[in-house]
């Protein structure tokens, strides 16, 4: 399980700041706070909830961005529709994954994100079927869309009792709705859990607001090629997978 180092820091920068006060109005000072690293993740296991098969397991959860605007054209050279090359990106990022790595699915279909395929090996066939079956429309809940790709992955790493590797890959090619920045959830995941943050910013710039320095890992993309080399920069981390399977 990862280790916390940080933890006694926080308590040292807290007690600093209970010792000198702070006169900000409340709501301010909660919105500023960066939250302290915990130990506490995953929360038990309920009783009824199997222990997983391989509990060393890497873990990689697809958040698809669904949005109307996915249907514009792509902002490169590459005119297509960008549904059609995030589709393809993704399809062959699950096709390069080490086959012992579990893969996963969320769609973010407005308000009501969707699990379309569990985590799980021996499920790449199924990933590129309901990749293919996405259709855009509906707004950016971002914050909405991390929360469901949260809990699902927290769900896995209680089945395999913390240990394992959780990396959580959102493919969007917008801004959140007003009122769904996913900045402070994000960074309240990545410094209280094991889960890794790795977003690709598709046809939008280096200013997204899951490009948190620091926090997450963020690669911008313009066109399918840029696309494809985001995600294979998250397998380079992979303790499982090789130079030479990179697509050239």
């Amino acid at each position: 399980m990862r280790n916390f180092p940080t933890l006694f820091v926080g308590f040292i920068i807290a007690l600093g700041l209970a010792a000198c006060g702070d006169d900000r109005p409340q709501s301010q000072q909660q919105q500023e706070q960066v939250p302290v690293a915990s130990t506490n993740w995953p929360p038990a296991a309920p009783a009824d909830l199997s222990v997983a098969d391989n509990p060393l397991a890497e873990n990689y959860l697809v958040v698809f961005d669904a949005s109307g605007s996915m249907s514009s054209s792509s902002c490169g050279t590459n005119r297509l529709p960008r549904m059609e090359t995030a589709k393809k990106g993704v399809i062959a990022f699950a096709q390069m994954l080490p086959e012992t790595a579990n893969l996963g699915l969320v769609v973010g279909d407005d308000y009501d994100p969707k699990v379309l395929v569990p985590l799980g090996t021996g499920n790449r066939e199924e990933f590129e079927k309901q990749v293919m079956k996405i259709s855009a429309g509906g707004g950016t809940p971002l914050d909405t869309w991390m929360r469901k790709g949260v809990e699902t992955l927290t769900t896995q790493a209680q089945m395999q009792r913390g240990y394992g590797t959780y990396t959580l890959v959102p493919v969007t090619d917008g801004e959140a709705n007003v009122g769904q920045d996913p900045g402070y959830f994000t960074k309240e995941t990545v410094s209280t859990t094991a889960i890794m943050v790795h977003a690709i910013g598709f046809c939008v710039d280096e200013s997204h607001s899951l490009n948190i320095q620091g926090y997450t890992r963020f690669s911008s993309a313009s066109d399918e090629k840029e696309l494809t080399k985001g995600l294979n920069s998250i397998l380079s981390e992979s303790e499982t997978f090789q130079d030479s399977q990179f697509v050239k």
